[in-house]
């Protein structure tokens, strides 16, 4: 198999179907046995625990569309909560924009009484009187 994916492309094996025979294939090397054995003793001097239980899926399309299932429930859950924050902080946004423009109000309408007060002839023939006092202080 690993010379079939390294050494032939797609088109060459459609066009020969007998460089690999995918009904027939060549048995795993061994090789990785002594690797997996030296890590199950550390694993058992680790933890003290050996599990000899080798699970098998017999079914393997219910455990993948199992699997499936619930990865796309989860992906649905987290869109529909990320949604309902996202419409939360429009929400906020909007509420505080609105404020925002109420409070820009009120300071226009107080800088508008102020220059009206600046502007007036009372504030004109006063401010000699406002020198001085603070003059004086």
């Amino acid at each position: 198999m690993n010379n079939l994916l390294r050494n032939t492309s797609l088109d060459e094996y459609i066009s020969n179907y007998e460089i690999f025979d995918i009904n027939n294939p060549p048995e795993n090397k061994k090789d990785y046995l002594k690797l997996r054995n030296e890590l199950m003793n550390q694993c058992k001097k680790f933890t003290g625990h050996v599990n000899n239980e080798r699970k098998l899926f017999i079914n393997h399309d219910n455990f993948y569309i199992s699997l499936i299932s619930k990865t796309s429930q989860n992906i649905d859950n987290c869109f529909r909560k990320n949604n309902l924050s996202y419409k939360k902080q429009i929400n906020d946004i909007k509420s505080k924009n609105k404020k925002i423009y109420r409070q820009n109000q009120i300071i226009l309408k107080q800088k508008k009484k102020i220059q009206n007060i600046e502007l007036s002839n009372s504030w004109k023939l006063t401010k000699p009187l406002r020198f001085l006092k603070n003059v004086l202080k």
